[in-house]
């Protein structure tokens, strides 16, 4: 395989935001150029948001110059999430409600 062809290869990762929690475990991001998220069916929250690190230890909110990077979502639907992440090594996404059950957030990435 090219050089090329191994870079735009894409990768899939499960992310979970626990029964009666609104976060999810930390994703790593590193060398990854572009993300998708698929959302499952039971999903409770109809926005999210992000929060970021540099370190995977200290999280932040993340923002722009319009204010918090945020997403209007829907269950069972799939999503391009903002070029903002780009930069981040590591990210969470944070449902606005708590979920009910754990929901597992599949995170697709291309390298």
């Amino acid at each position: 395989m090219s050089g090329l062809a191994t870079l735009r290869q894409g990768v899939s990762t499960t992310a979970t935001i626990a029964a009666s929690g609104t976060k999810t475990n930390a994703i790593e991001a590193k060398a990854s150029v572009s993300f998708g998220v698929v959302i499952p069916s039971g999903f409770t929250g109809t926005t999210v948001t992000f929060e970021v690190s540099a370190d995977n230890t200290t999280y932040q909110a993340l923002n722009n110059t319009s204010g918090a990077v945020s997403m209007t979502v829907a269950a069972a639907k799939s999503y391009t999430l903002p070029a903002d992440l780009t930069p981040w090594p590591w990210f969470k996404i944070v449902s606005g409600s708590t979920e009910s059950s754990a929901r597992s957030l599949v995170i697709v990435r291309k390298r």
